[in-house]
């Protein structure tokens, strides 16, 4: 289970629509993650949680792998890693 794989925006539109429906706190705990510290992903103005709409979007790409576990992220590589990602599919990383 890599991000390098992803290419489906419409998997991250399904993850943003459902972290809208549920709210951070919701979204987050639903999928196990924590809030974010330092990076947002900005989408029409808002600003969400990069590790956990990537980790969840990848399970909506790849049903059969599931999403990525928060443990999937490690520190200044996944920034990167989230960097390259949302640049791919037109996204802002802050």
């Amino acid at each position: 289970m890599t991000v390098g794989r992803m290419t489906s925006r419409d998997a991250v539109l399904t993850a943003l629509t459902e972290y809208d429906r549920l709210g951070q706190d919701g979204f987050l705990e639903q999928h196990g993650y924590g809030k974010r510290t330092r990076y947002a992903l900005v989408h029409q103005g808002r600003r969400y949680d990069p590790k956990a709409i990537l980790g969840v979007a990848h399970g909506i790409e790849f049903p059969d792998e599931g999403p990525l576990p928060f443990t999937s992220f490690h520190g200044a590589q996944t920034n990167g890693n989230c960097d390259s990602w949302a640049s791919r599919l037109c996204w802002s990383n802050r």
